[in-house]
């Protein structure tokens, strides 16, 4: 054997190893590639045809919802009846199909029968009470009366804040209170412009949001009562310290002044 067979056979052995780290690398990679491409399917699973309402969940949004869902954005912007910047909070049902509902007709016949009872009549409801209602579960009627969160003086109305809540002026490090009793579906700094952000749901139509916090108390999943300190006032940028507060039905904003007892 020459020296050239013997130095060409060499170097062979010896690339043998490098071609097969590379091979090795090459299908690490891929594998990583093919994991990442499953994680990102799985936030894309779609959503079952039969399902009629959705809970938003953290990183969702109404495009990927109707991306989901198979329907257009336009369908949901008016099924829900949602205002720009469309803006979805954790917690807040998103309604798939149209609310309204079709009843089969049924004949049946029935024999005439004296009745035995007497109709009661019903008592008329105070409807000037405006911060009560009754949750519409028939299975577990819920009586909420409204709280104010924060007592300070209101600087911002719901026409000046984009018919988005309304902020409540206070003093840096002020107590928050819930503003009625349910869990905590949200509490952290994840939604741009509202700062530290607590969301609690009160039933399946209602959630209060208070944004602007410097710290918060309650935690994601935490079930909270009237009246009780979740979070400190706090400060955005050179805005004076303050606490910006709403209240959503089927996850659009009403005026909290309609719903809060008057002082």
């Amino acid at each position: 054997m020459t020296i050239k067979s013997v130095t060409q056979t060499f170097s062979v052995g010896i690339e043998q190893p490098d071609k097969l780290i590379t091979r090795n690398l090459a299908h690490i990679m891929l594998v990583l590639l093919l994991m990442t491409g499953c994680n990102q399917s799985l936030k894309r699973t779609p959503l079952s045809q039969s399902l009629a309402h959705y809970t938003v969940v953290k990183g969702d949004t109404l495009y990927s919802i109707a991306l989901r869902a198979g329907v257009k954005i336009d369908q949901l912007i008016d099924l829900n009846d949602l205002a720009k910047p469309y803006t979805l909070f954790p917690g807040q049902t998103i309604h798939l199909k149209p609310k309204n509902r079709v009843f089969k007709a049924t004949s049946r016949r029935y024999k005439n029968h004296p009745r035995t009872h007497r109709l009661q009549a019903r008592k008329p409801t105070n409807s000037d009470n405006k911060n009560t209602y009754i949750a519409e579960n028939s299975k577990n009627p819920l009586k909420i009366r409204w709280h104010w969160p924060l007592t300070g003086v209101v600087v911002k109305s719901f026409n000046q804040s984009g018919r988005k809540g309304i902020d409540i002026a206070g003093k840096l490090g002020d107590t928050v209170l819930a503003a009625a009793s349910g869990k905590v579906v949200y509490s952290g700094l994840g939604l741009l412009g509202y700062g530290n952000l607590i969301v609690i749901r009160h039933d399946s139509h209602y959630l209060t949001a208070y944004a602007n916090n410097r710290r918060l108390f309650v935690k994601q999943g935490q079930v909270v009562r009237q009246g009780q300190k979740i979070a400190e006032v706090g400060q955005l940028s050179e805005i004076k310290p303050s606490l910006h507060f709403e209240i959503r039905r089927d996850g659009k904003p009403i005026n909290p002044l309609s719903y809060l007892p008057k002082r």
